[in-house]
């Protein structure tokens, strides 16, 4: 049976031309971080299975694992992309605050051919073990989306009901003209001297504060946000692409600056500084498109403001001229410095070095050829980290072999160039983008390549003495399927690649350099959709979130309920899909598995590993096959630290049980070994399976003859 895995299926997705790794100037294709239409009807909005229910169970309280939060109706007008900040980490008061937005129709006797908007903010003092909920915005017709939190506390209080939450959303407004919903730049949520509750929120839709980017002839659009706190002033700054009115280039960046005192919002502004639009950058011969990828803003301990792009400028070279550059500004965001551009020229000394022939930001990894996500992160005055991920050529300049994640960095006012970390994957993980719901066969699903790429997060700990990095990518092994499936627009697929999330951290003064990285999910399991917030408590504890597609049960869809093993299931992106909001903390230099067994499910996958706890009840020390491939007979060893329950299966290629080697209680510890006959199995590749105490491993070995 022909075996397709991600990488080849996305084949069918996606014209070749474009995953050719030869064809380096489709590196320099140009993007509108748009990413969806301006006008929009009710049904693409709340999407056709808005009705989903999971099946809930009742989830165990473990500390540290992925629990449920909330439920909300997808990720894609949330926090898929790059332009939004969907959490945030208050040192002071030790709370986690997080923003998510929903939408839904109303039931009768209210207005039912509207949507209902609404904006949901959470908080946690004890690390996700308890949240509390407040609708903070609810109203027929106007419905936020990809929403950015900041927060502040000018009390410097230990009780979050004194902090100040600001809110930066885009929005659509209804239009009964056109029957259809028209974004509208964006809507503020301020503080108005009241505590976290319903009162506590004046709201301002465009044209309001922060809008004098209208003299420019620009909507807010994508917008990011943090803040930062001296003594008794406190600031939110909110930054991002903006969205041109008809006539004008698309590819300019606008920045606001919101003062807070322990009343509410003293003043405000924004501007389009002159440096920040599209004149500074490569031009592309259509006006609604920019090479532009998105901003990134961050404060040094003095509260200086460093703005990064990662852009071609407009005196480029050539398409390998995409540089990180940073602007400064000393007095809130009011006037900005020049570009401090990383010098090119380093990049050739780092190859030369590295025996790179080829080093390019990877259009697979940066979807079109814009940097889908990248860190960046103040630590002094002057002195910044800047992470990304590159392809690198190091035999043939035209065939890019290995991805890695790279650091340019200012310290002591000179540049500076390093690896971080080498990906396992070529490709950035993967997503499906199902638009439909239906069972037409016209319908495509197929894979995608994630919105954020490999969703890379540099953070700082509250101290400021560490810099940790998150990132996802795919596990060095794949995963086979019990039962083979047809992905609509992708073929037969019976093996396939899931992601985990990987982190590494240094010390800030640069003492010690990149810790191995660490994988902190370690399960057969896609993660999607994850975030960190920029300050984090420290690197034992580090909060994350992550949306996980609730499994479909609706009949409207019988192609994926019926034929789709739900972690496939979680591949899926839609406008429709219910997803539920998990939140989890880790400990970055001894970490734990945070996958929770009762909420993340990989059935249909053979051998995935369970959780870290059961790992450490019966510990699995090795398990081999020799030798491999097998002609005749072979020896199977494997070395168990504790007394357990054994069993050892073979399973074929489409993951049925062929048949059980050994099943037994294993009363001495240590390693054992043992002979096997593959006389009696066909040519092929098989699935050698251990099981001790739950805890299961799986060897894939070769019989030939």
């Amino acid at each position: 049976m022909k075996k397709f895995y991600l990488a080849v299926a996305i084949l069918i997705a996606i014209p070749f031309s474009l995953l050719s790794k030869a064809n380096l100037d489709k590196y320099a294709s140009p993007v509108n971080s748009e990413n969806f239409k301006t006008t929009v009807t009710k049904d693409f909005l709340l999407g056709s299975r808005n009705t989903i229910e999971p099946t809930k169970d009742l989830l165990p309280q473990m500390l540290g694992k992925y629990k449920i939060v909330d439920r909300t109706i997808g990720v894609y007008f949330n926090s898929l992309f790059s332009g939004t900040t969907p959490i945030v980490y208050e040192p002071i008061s030790k709370t986690v605050f997080m923003i998510q937005t929903d939408r839904y129709t109303p039931t009768p006797p209210a207005d039912t051919t509207r949507l209902t908007g609404a904006i949901y903010l959470y908080w946690s003092q004890d690390m996700g073990a308890n949240w509390s909920k407040q609708t903070i915005f609810e109203k027929s017709g106007d419905v936020p989306v990809n929403a950015s939190i900041s927060v502040t506390n000018p009390a410097n209080s230990n009780d979050p009901q004194k902090c100040k939450v600001l809110v930066y959303s885009r929005y659509f407004k209804y239009d009964a003209f056109q029957d259809s919903y028209v974004i509208s730049g964006s809507l503020f949520l301020f503080p108005n001297g009241g505590g976290l509750t319903q009162t506590g929120f004046d709201e301002y839709p465009e044209l309001g504060p922060l809008t004098r980017n209208q003299g420019f002839g620009q909507q807010w659009s994508f917008s990011q946000a943090t803040s930062y706190t001296n003594g008794d002033n406190s600031y939110s700054y909110v930054w991002g692409t903006l969205s041109p009115a008809t006539g004008n280039r698309y590819g300019s960046y606008g920045f606001g600056n919101v003062e807070i005192t322990q009343d509410g919002v003293n003043s405000n502004y924004s501007t389009l500084p002159a440096g920040w639009d599209y004149t500074n950058f490569r031009a592309t011969d259509d006006p609604t498109t920019s090479y532009n990828g998105p901003m990134n803003i961050d404060v040094d301990p003095n509260g200086n403001l460093y703005a990064c792009v990662f852009n071609y400028f407009s005196d480029y070279v050539d398409d390998a001229d995409r540089r990180p550059a940073v602007s400064k500004s000393t007095d809130n965001g009011k006037t900005w410095s020049a570009w401090d551009q990383f010098p090119y020229q380093l990049i050739e000394e780092y190859k030369a070095a590295n025996g790179i022939l080829a080093l390019q930001p990877n259009s697979f990894i940066f979807p079109n050829g814009s940097p889908a996500s990248y860190g960046f992160a103040a630590t002094g005055n002057d002195e910044y980290s800047f992470i990304f991920t590159a392809a690198k050529a190091t035999v043939n300049a035209a065939e890019l072999d290995q991805v890695g994640l790279i650091e340019v960095y200012k310290k002591n006012n000179t540049w500076h160039i390093r690896d971080v970390a080498t990906a396992n994957a070529y490709y950035c993980p993967f997503i499906v983008n199902d638009t439909t719901g239906t069972n037409d066969a016209t319908v495509v699903d197929g894979f995608d390549l994630d919105p954020r790429g490999f969703e890379i997060q540099l953070a700082k700990t509250a101290d400021g003495q560490n810099l940790l990095l998150k990132y996802n990518d795919n596990r060095p092994d794949v995963a086979p399927l019990i039962t083979p499936f047809n992905l609509v627009g992708a073929g037969m697929v019976d093996t396939i690649n899931v992601s985990d999330v990987y982190v590494t951290y240094r010390d800030v003064a640069d003492n010690n350099g990149w810790a191995s990285v660490r994988n902190v999910t370690d399960d057969y399991w896609n993660n999607k959709v994850t975030w960190i917030p920029k300050i984090i408590p420290s690197l034992t504890e580090v909060p994350i979130i992550e949306h996980v597609t609730v499994r479909f049960t609706n009949t409207e869809n019988v192609r994926v309920m019926a034929e789709y093993p739900y972690v496939i299931q979680n591949f899926i992106i839609d406008p429709g899909v219910r997803n539920e909001i998990v939140f989890a903390s880790f400990d970055a230099i001894n970490p734990t598995s945070i996958r929770d067994e009762a909420l993340q499910r990989p059935d249909g996958v053979v051998g995935y590993p369970v959780s870290v706890d059961e790992q450490i009840n019966t510990n699995i020390l090795s398990f081999g096959i020799y030798p491999n491939p097998v002609e005749g007979n072979a020896t199977i060893t494997y070395n168990i630290e504790k007394t357990a329950n054994v069993k050892i299966e073979v399973f074929n290629a489409m993951g049925q049980l062929v048949k059980t080697i050994r099943s037994y209680e294993l009363e001495n510890p240590g390693l054992s070994a043992m002979s096997f006959d593959s006389s009696d199995l066909s040519v092929g590749v098989y699935y050698i399976t251990l099981t001790a105490n739950g805890r299961r491993i799986t060897e894939i070995m070769n019989v030939v003859r």
